[in-house]
């Protein structure tokens, strides 16, 4: 009964305190910048609702935030209590988004061509929102010395810390690319022009603060030391390796990376095709080489920050694999790349093939095969770069296995079999055309491109899903010990004669039977299957790997 009055007064308090706060603050912000325009010079009536807010909502909050303060001071619960955090955290990452928008504002408006009274305003709305950043983190910095943070506490703060990581990052990058074009074009001295005043200003400010926020934030925000606030920040608890939003603020931040680095290079290479083949030049000749050039430059470097080794190597399973999110953001990239260099091929091949046979399209090749050919550039890299084929080194057996690549690798073959029902079909009416001996009045190109590519992709993950059936049916064994099953018997003496085995048992016995070759065992495995009167009630094909002392547990076979 006391707990759940507890609770109900808990709930009073906050409530009261956080709408207060809200209010107050914007009070005293109307007041705070008419009494620095009359300082300075500047025209400027004190709004007296401002002042009648301040008198009456910072008094309901200080009295409601001390009551809130004194019941955390005598219990532990309630200073730990999600409810205590969550309005901690809700009040930091608000003032932090205000002071974020104040003092960018500030910058910018100094930086181009703002008026004082622009300057003023922005400059106390963000220092406002410092404040409270500043103060409630001090408040929550202490609470999680004297009582750490546990289940929905813990995530709480995270979206608190990588969320705001995340946007900074975003917008910083966005930032530092818009700097970066204008110096790259200053220093080419080009004609293409630069941008105006106001919108370098907005790229100083926005990347002079989002990179203090992303740098405060991106690992984890937890930085504390008996209540006092530390520089530089230290990273978070240990869990934030194992938890989803971290991993997902990476992965958010690394794909806006990789679609901006695509698209950059993506630009870049269409204009050096169009230089190199001497084709109709775009209407700026060096704009789009200098802004993909910078962009690719900017956001690949966060693509190295953010790779995805990086992120496997710290959101891992408790045996060190990497867990299926990080699998299935793999297979989704190397899905993704896949597309963009197939669609640019079909296109580009489609094109080629109607402009050798009638020169109807010419103009449109001229204008078109560099974006597709582009596409087929910088996706074959993206694609290789995620893809791992039969036989790739870090492919382990339980990556093959996995849902996301078998996913994978299945809707790849389901949208190479629609494309062949669609394109097939239009192919096969063209040619049975022509056996009759009817006009056929336009060949389908488009078509018979599509069904080339879907049967030559098709083909290809096909063998890639048997390879893997293949591996997925062999268990490789470095020891006599177990196989998944009972105690199996001991190797032979001399494994180089007898590589393969076939182990089938149930419960309590086993038996073991030694082949020379990988074929011989699957056929007596296919026959042990069929013969015996009681079927085993597990079986493996096994391959010998003699232990030496340079293989190691965790080298693969």
């Amino acid at each position: 009964m006391r707990t759940e009055l507890n609770l109900v007064r808990r709930i009073y308090l906050l409530a009261v305190a956080l709408v207060s706060l809200a209010l107050g603050s914007a009070s005293f912000n109307a007041v705070a910048v008419a009494v620095v325009d009359t300082l300075i010079g500047i025209d400027a009536e004190v709004p007296l609702l401002g002042v009648a807010g301040i008198i009456v909502q910072m008094p309901i909050w200080a009295i409601h935030w001390t009551l809130a303060q004194r019941d955390a001071n005598r219990s532990l619960a309630e200073r730990g209590s999600l409810l205590r955090r969550t309005y901690l955290y809700v009040v930091m990452t608000a003032g932090l988004t205000v002071s974020a928008a104040g003092l960018s504002s500030a910058i910018t408006h100094l930086a181009g061509s703002g008026t004082r009274d622009e300057i003023v305003e922005s400059a106390i709305g963000g220092m406002i929102g410092l404040a409270l950043w500043v103060y409630h983190r001090r408040v929550i910095v202490l609470d999680r010395v004297l009582c750490a943070e546990t289940g929905l506490a813990s995530t709480v703060r995270r979206i608190a810390s990588y969320g705001p990581a995340t946007v900074a990052a975003l917008f910083a990058l966005s930032a530092v690319t818009e700097l970066a074009t204008q110096l790259v074009r200053r220093i080419a001295a080009t004609d293409i022009g630069t941008l105006g005043v106001e919108q370098t200003a907005w790229a100083i400010g926005t990347a002079i603060v989002s990179t203090a926020i992303w740098v405060s934030h991106h690992r984890g925000g937890s930085a504390f030391a008996g209540g006092v606030v530390t520089w530089p920040p230290i990273a978070g608890p240990p869990e934030d390796d194992q938890a989803i939003v971290p991993v997902a603020y990476r992965f958010v931040v690394l794909t806006v990376a990789i679609g901006s680095t695509m698209y950059g290079a993506a630009m870049l290479v269409e204009w050096i095709l169009g230089l190199t083949v001497g084709s109709a030049p775009p209407d700026h000749p060096f704009e789009s080489a200098l802004d993909g050039m910078v962009e690719a430059c900017v956001f690949g470097s966060a693509w190295w920050l953010f790779r995805l080794a990086s992120i496997e190597s710290r959101f891992t399973t408790q045996d060190g694999k990497p867990r299926g999110l990080v699998i299935l953001y793999r297979y989704l990239a190397t899905v993704v790349g896949l597309c963009i260099w197939v669609s640019g091929l079909a296109l580009l091949l489609t094109d080629a093939i109607t402009y050798a046979t009638s020169h109807s399209a010419a103009g449109n090749l001229e204008g078109a095969w560099r974006r597709e050919a582009s596409l087929v550039m910088v996706g074959v890299p993206l694609w290789l770069a995620y893809w791992r084929a039969p036989g790739h080194p870090l492919l382990d057996i339980g990556e093959t296995g996995s849902r996301s690549r078998r996913g994978a690798l299945y809707l790849v073959l389901l949208a190479c079999a629609l494309a062949l029902l669609a394109t097939g079909v239009a192919v096969a009416y063209a040619a049975l055309e022509a056996l009759v001996g009817r006009d056929v009045n336009e060949i389908p190109w488009w078509a018979l491109v599509a069904t080339l590519l879907s049967f030559g992709i098709g083909g290809y993950h096909f063998t890639v899903l048997r390879a893997d059936a293949r591996r997925l049916s062999i268990v490789t064994v470095k020891s006599p010990d177990t196989v998944g099953g009972p105690s199996v018997a001991s190797l032979p003496e001399d494994p180089t004669l007898t590589e393969w085995a076939v182990i089938s048992g149930g419960r309590s016995a086993t038996s073991v039977t030694w082949f020379g070759t990988y074929a011989e065992a699957r056929v007596a495995s296919a026959r042990m299957r069929e013969v015996d009167e009681g079927a085993a009630a597990w079986m493996r094909i096994v391959r010998t790997v003699p232990t030496t002392p340079a293989d190691g547990p965790d080298q693969p076979a």
